[in-house]
């Protein structure tokens, strides 16, 4: 077991206890007893990010610029952010040399595991925004990897379980309509993290991903 700590940037509540407690969960299962995820947390406003989701990049890059810098100081190895599109943003950002830690990016992640199971293409499940995201579709093209959508239709409603479920936490019944929904659809990745704690682990899911990824940083 290497040692080191990963440093989780808390965005929002559901989804940071989601990555928190998944975090934990994942390491006891990997080395057992009373083994606990090492992390450190830098819990922020949410509410300074939120309402500049998912390009209001102007603002976001200054302030999430800032968070990175403030988690390398508190001396992580490797960084995970609970906020799918907000690395979109990450990816814009000049940072100074010494940063050393290392930003888990979902997108990355999920280019590997597509790869690896030879797909060129999947279904995106997340906001709105996201779904109809030029530069997502842009970023897996670059990779031989298309981006498919929901009808607008699915689209409406996969939005509506995401905003009650930031609203109001997890719920069966939501479960299994995104799971309905999800069927429907080629390849279908969940690409969100509210969506993420709808999951009921039979679809792929790029929050998994990045959690195992930084796990396996310590491993």
């Amino acid at each position: 077991m290497k040692t080191g700590y990963i440093g989780v940037l808390g965005l929002g509540t559901f989804s940071t206890v989601h990555y928190l407690t998944e975090l934990n969960s994942l390491y006891n299962n990997q080395f057992g007893g009373y083994s606990t995820c090492p992390f450190k947390l830098l819990n922020v406003n949410f509410n300074e990010i939120n309402p500049h989701l998912p390009e209001g990049f102007e603002v976001l890059i200054p302030r999430v610029r800032k968070y990175i810098i403030e988690l390398n100081e508190m001396g992580v190895c490797t960084i995970v952010i609970p906020n799918i599109t907000l690395h979109l943003t990450i990816d814009q950002i000049n940072f100074p040399d010494e940063i050393k830690s290392k930003i888990i990016h979902p997108f990355e992640e999920l280019i590997r595991q597509l790869k690896s199971s030879e797909i060129s293409e999947f279904t995106l499940l997340g906001t709105r925004h996201t779904m109809k995201s030029e530069l997502v579709k842009n970023y897996f093209s670059q990779q031989g990897i298309q981006v498919l959508i929901p009808e607008e239709n699915d689209i409406k409603l996969i939005d509506e379980l995401r905003t009650a479920t930031y609203e109001k936490g997890t719920s069966s019944k939501r479960s299994d309509q995104l799971l309905q929904i999800a069927k429907k659809y080629q390849n279908p990745v969940i690409f969100c993290t509210e969506l993420s704690l709808l999951n009921t682990s039979e679809l792929l899911d790029v929050v998994s991903l990045q959690i195992q990824k930084a796990v396996n940083v310590l491993t």
